[in-house]
């Protein structure tokens, strides 16, 4: 767990990501996926992903309430 800077800024393997001021103050989770990118996600909502080789944020198109409740909406 991770908590966002004032300045919407994460801490992350030496430097900041920026992943919105909207966040600031708030704590995130960050899971570790498949090919070493990293999962950022509040509370049950997945936001998007740290690349492992950029080290950039990159938002999910449109988290949702369907992806936050982890229903599946590929059908």
């Amino acid at each position: 767990m991770r908590r966002v800077r004032n300045t919407g800024d994460l801490r992350w393997q030496g430097g900041l990501v920026f992943v919105g001021t909207a966040l600031a103050g708030e704590p995130l989770g960050l899971v570790e996926l498949p090919g070493s990118d990293w999962l950022v996600r509040f509370m049950a909502i997945h936001l998007g992903v740290i690349g492992r080789r950029s080290g950039d944020f990159s938002p999910m198109r449109q988290p949702g309430r369907a992806a936050a409740w982890g229903w599946n909406t590929t059908r």
